[in-house]
């Protein structure tokens, strides 16, 4: 699921609640990425989503884990003059490790929408 921000009056941040089941672990790596693991050797990857404007620019965003909500915002560079409509396309890699067996998959994060 994408998020359209459709005018400069749309929220440049927004937050929502991981939903961990029992012995999961969720870890801000630092670098705009968050890090999901447990105990059954899964891991998920959650990436800060990609950001493009009207015409195809891309804008800078963050991505952070504070309380245990994702925290995502737009940081656009100093002097970048944002086209509305803005897309934001988030994604995840989950990862099982077990012996003599590795599956990856990878499919788009839902959020909830953003719009104005």
């Amino acid at each position: 699921m994408v998020d359209l921000l459709r005018s400069p009056t749309a929220p440049a941040s927004d937050s929502y609640q991981l939903d961990l089941t029992p012995g999961q672990e969720a870890v801000d790596t630092g670098a705009n990425t968050l890090l999901i693991s447990d105990p059954s050797g899964t891991s998920t990857l959650i990436t800060a989503p990609l950001a493009r404007d009207a015409r195809g620019n891309r804008i800078p965003v963050s991505l952070r884990l504070v309380n245990d909500e994702v925290v995502v915002a737009l940081e656009p560079t100093a002097g970048q003059a944002l086209a509305y409509p803005v897309l934001l396309d988030p994604s995840y890699l989950s990862e099982r490790h077990r012996p003599r067996h590795r599956m990856v998959e990878s499919r788009p994060i839902v959020c909830h929408d953003q719009g104005s």
